[in-house]
């Protein structure tokens, strides 16, 4: 694997398991040290720290709820602690929920808003100063194509605003970072039967699903010189899907 990241320090949110967990290993791979936030899966997230630290990197694990924008803003001050830097930031907490707008609740109006927006707002913001400082800093939201559907809520929304955000910041932190989104459609392995997924395959051009190796790997790209003047972009990994 080319070292495209060495000497770097990457915080990964929601990583533990999943596209987080694949994003990690990736950006170890690449060269990078990797904090791994977790909420609940404790166990996981150990684990996979212990694979980092046999490959050579640096791995540590933190744990915050992130339906709080002060234990994001938290959690960010404790990974530039432990490490003395922070050179990339990949937002990637993101709860799903469809429920029609005529029937949600408030509290799941909070949840998904805080966790898909507001702590990817306040991450950022807490991590501007030491991106700025290490001199190539880097922030990742992990959207969603349902930002440009109309048929997934409050979701929906959630990562609509995201993408705007995304636009926004990388106009207020330029030149020093850059703030890209990456907008996966439904992830190999997330499918919750084999009849959406076959229904969902059906409708993408390329005739398959995005698997978490594919967005990792742009995670790592767009974190390398490589991607030094894109900025402010949602980069769309879906197969074609919202094509159609």
């Amino acid at each position: 694997m080319n070292k495209i990241l060495p000497g770097t320090v990457s915080l990964v949110t929601g990583s533990a398991r999943g596209l987080g967990a694949a994003i990690v290993r990736e950006l170890a791979e690449c060269g990078s040290d990797v904090a791994i936030h977790y909420r609940r899966s404790r166990t996981s997230a150990e684990a996979l720290a212990k694979d980092v630290r046999s490959s050579g990197r640096r791995a540590e694990i933190f744990c915050a709820n992130l339906n709080y924008s002060s234990a994001a803003r938290q959690l960010v001050q404790e990974v530039h602690t432990a490490f003395n830097r922070l050179d990339h930031l990949v937002y990637n907490v993101g709860p799903l929920l469809t429920t029609p707008f005529t029937a949600l609740s408030d509290d799941e109006w909070d949840e998904i808003l805080n966790c898909n927006l507001k702590s990817a707002w306040a991450t950022s913001v807490e991590a501007a100063p030491f991106l700025r400082s290490s001199g190539h800093g880097r922030i990742i939201h992990i959207g969603a194509n349902s930002a440009y559907v109309r048929t997934h809520s409050v979701y929906g929304l959630a990562k609509a605003a995201l993408v705007h955000l995304t636009e926004a910041l990388a106009v207020e932190l330029a030149p020093h970072i850059t703030v890209n989104c990456i907008a996966p459609g439904m992830i190999e392995g997330s499918e919750p039967d084999e009849k959406t997924r076959d229904l969902v395959v059906g409708r993408t051009p390329l005739q398959r699903l995005v698997r978490p190796e594919e967005i990792a790997r742009m995670c790592a790209a767009v974190c390398s010189p490589t991607f030094d003047s894109v900025t402010g972009r949602t980069l769309v990994m879906d197969g074609g899907r919202w094509l159609r």
